[in-house]
Order: structure tokens, then C-alpha cells, then sequence
């Protein structure tokens, strides 16, 4: 406890008496805090009346518009396939709506197809796939590893599902000297290629080549690339796989062909390599002055390399396996093993409707009144 010196001879209470004058020195302070509290509190009761204010001023804009008045109701059959809104100006009446085309999957590259290494028959020392698809087929494939004693090859056999034949066109020799390169530098005096498919003639403009230096699988994964992306530009898609290029080598002497296959398009009609006599086509540094047009059941490519090490590197470089690269905790040899890719994460599909008829309708609807 504090030390208190009361009066020894008065007896006064001179603690008593300090207090009390403290007290009615303190009363100046106690009168200002209780006013800053009445100036708070007033401040926050004009500060809601404002907020009122304003909100009561914009209802009553609302009340000199037009629209305001004249808003319209849409009904639909079914809220569940399709819901609508009307302007001020849309006519009342009934619509009916008619789908013209049900929209592509809606397709993300990164979770559209899913690789799954298949544990039977695999001889091949792969002990796994890893990496994202780049492309939405749906398949099979069957690798073959092999041992040709002055070279190793890996050869990958697809079978896409859904589609029982698929239409082939095969260039010539395009493979330099050089293993797995291309033979011709291409330039902007050669990076044109006139294509048709279909009903669609389009042109298509490669990246630069140096020949006996750029890898003829950067080549071939830059066509297919601008070739699905000029299709996917013409339809209106978005990231659908409607071309595969692959690359052959059938005996590892610098004779590798480029193959174009129609995996997603019409059935029954070629990709054909047009020659419309420009100066800067680049069929002949591709191979495609002369081609050759079959119907496949599966779709075939190659790669060679030195030894099975290599073999590894160069596949998973190279986007052997579209978007995929394999691991090996033992290393590669000579034998097989069989993959499967899927749709499985695919994004929900997306449907569109059209209505024709009416005026100043955002989405169509069954019927509208006022």
C-alpha cells in the first residue's frame, strides 16, 4: 500500500483533503471527455442520416427513368437448358428456339487427356510417364524399343478410338545427313505450305530451319502446331487436335518422311500438299513435292538414336510422346510397353442455342410478357 502522512499533531486527514482538491481540478477534464463523447456520438447519427439521404435521392432517380416503368419478364419452358432478359424495347410475344449446331467440348490442354502406363507386357525398363498432353486425341499406344546393333530405335503404333480408319499423306526423304535434322534450311523464301482439307485451302508459314542443325521433330511439332491452329481459327474451336504430323525413319539412314494424318476432321478426305506455283513453298524442303495418300488403322513414328540413353533423351526432347516424357530407374532396353490416353478430365461440355426473331432480346426465350 502507498504511504500515507496523515496530521501527527492536528490529526487532520491530509490525504482526505489532497484527494478532494484533485477531484475538483480533475472536473474541467471529466466535462471535456463527456462532451467528445456527445460530439461522437452526434457525429455518427448525421453520418447514417447522410447515408439515408443519399440512398433516398438515388431511388428517387430511379423513378424519373423510363425503364424503370416499362421492364419486361421472360419465362422460360425449361430455366435449367435456357434463361433470358429483355430490354426496354423487346417486343412481347412468344419465341421459339431452334439449335443450329451443339458446341465443342470445351477443352483445356492441360487436363484434357490423361497418359496411364499399362503394367502388362511392359519389357521396356519404362517405369513411368509424366508431364501434361498437348494434344486431345483419345487411344492407345504401343512402343517398341530395339537394339539394330549399330543404332537403337524406339517406333510408337497409335490407335485412336472413335475412328476405325485414318487418312494418311506421306512426303519423301526430309532427314539431313545429320541424324534426326532437317536436310534443307528453311527461310522466308521457303516457309510456305498451301494446304487443303475438307472444304479449307489456308496457307500456313513455318518457323526458320538450318539444315544438318535444327531437329526435324522441331520441324514437324511446329506444323502441326500452326496447321491445327489455322483449322481451329477457320471452325471457330479451341485447341482441338484435328491434324497429327509424325515422323518414320524406317532403317535409320538419314531417310526419315513426314506423314500428315486427319484424325478429327470429315472422314474420308486427304490432306493434300497443294503446289500454286509460288516462289517461296517449302514442299520440297519438306519432302512434299511428291506424296503418297493411304488409309491407315494406326498412326505410326520413329526416332533412332545411339544407344538406349540417348533414345530417352531424344524422345522426351523431341515431344515424342505428345506432351509426355517417361522416366526409367533402370534404363531403357529393347522390348515393349503400351500406354492408354483419355478423356477422363475432360471440362464439362458446353451447349449453344440461337433464336431468331425478336428485337433487343440478350438471350432468347419461350415467352415474354409485360
Amino acid at each position: 500500500m502507498p504511504s500515507q502522512i496523515t496530521g501527527i499533531a492536528s490529526g487532520m486527514d491530509t490525504q482526505g483533503l489532497i484527494d478532494s482538491i484533485m477531484a475538483i481540478e480533475k472536473k474541467p477534464i471529466d466535462r471535456l471527455d463527456n462532451k467528445t463523447t456527445m460530439l461522437a456520438l452526434k457525429k455518427g447519427l448525421y453520418t447514417d442520416l447522410s447515408n439515408d439521404l443519399i440512398d433516398f435521392q438515388k431511388t428517387l432517380m430511379s423513378l424519373k427513368l423510363e425503364s424503370t416503368f416499362q421492364t419486361k419478364k421472360v419465362n422460360s419452358s425449361d430455366s435449367s437448358l435456357i434463361t433470358a432478359t429483355a430490354g426496354v424495347e423487346a417486343v412481347a410475344g412468344s419465341y421459339t428456339i431452334e439449335t443450329k449446331q451443339v458446341a465443342q467440348n470445351a477443352i483445356s490442354k492441360n487436363v484434357h487427356s490423361k497418359a496411364k502406363l499399362l503394367p502388362d507386357n511392359n519389357t521396356s525398363g519404362v517405369s513411368g510417364l509424366y508431364g501434361v498432353s498437348t494434344t486431345n486425341i483419345e487411344g492407345s499406344y504401343e512402343f517398341a524399343f530395339e537394339d539394330l546393333t549399330t543404332y537403337t530405335r524406339a517406333t510408337s503404333t497409335l490407335t485412336l478410338d472413335k475412328k476405325s480408319s485414318i487418312q494418311r499423306t506421306k512426303g519423301g526423304n526430309a532427314e539431313g545427313t545429320t541424324e534426326n535434322t532437317i536436310a534443307n534450311t528453311i527461310n522466308n523464301s521457303n516457309n510456305r505450305l498451301n494446304i487443303s482439307l475438307g472444304d479449307e485451302t489456308f496457307d500456313i508459314f513455318l518457323d526458320f530451319a538450318l539444315a544438318e542443325n535444327t531437329d526435324l521433330s522441331d520441324v514437324t511439332n511446329d506444323l502441326e502446331k500452326k496447321i491445327n491452329d489455322k483449322i481451329n481459327s477457320i471452325k471457330g474451336t479451341t485447341d482441338v487436335s484435328y491434324v497429327m504430323v509424325a515422323s518414320e525413319n524406317p532403317n535409320g539412314a538419314s531417310n526419315t518422311s513426314i506423314s500428315l494424318y486427319n484424325i478429327d476432321y470429315k472422314n474420308n478426305e486427304f490432306i493434300t500438299i497443294n503446289n500454286d506455283g509460288g516462289g517461296d513453298l517449302a514442299n520440297s524442303s519438306l519432302g512434299f513435292s511428291s506424296t503418297t495418300q493411304t488409309t491407315e488403322s494406326t498412326i505410326k513414328k520413329s526416332t533412332t538414336a545411339v544407344d538406349f540413353t540417348s533414345l530417352r533423351t531424344q524422345m522426351n526432347d523431341e515431344n515424342f510422346l505428345q506432351g509426355y516424357s517417361i522416366s526409367s530407374i533402370d534404363g531403357l532396353k529393347e522390348g515393349k510397353f503400351e500406354a492408354a490416353i483419355s478423356s477422363s478430365l475432360n471440362a464439362t461440355p458446353k451447349r449453344g442455342a440461337r433464336v431468331d426473331g425478336g428485337n433487343s432480346i440478350s438471350t432468347s426465350g419461350i415467352s415474354l410478357t409485360e
